[in-house]
């Protein structure tokens, strides 16, 4: 990284804006949001696949 002092504090106060201004657009970060899609797509083709099960079954 780098050992400049002055720098890392500048660093730090622009990903803090930074944060703050994403969290305008996307008040749930990306990652959270894509994982929930993708457990519920699971979650429903788990669900259609016991039932087709079931109907075979029978």
């Amino acid at each position: 990284m780098t050992g400049e002092q002055p720098v890392l504090i500048w660093l730090l106060i622009s990903s803090i804006i930074a944060s703050i201004i994403s969290h305008q657009f996307s008040p749930k970060p990306f990652y959270h949001f894509a994982a929930g899609c993708f457990r519920e797509q699971m979650q429903a083709r788990q669900a259609e696949e016991l039932r087709s099960k079931t109907e075979q079954e029978k």
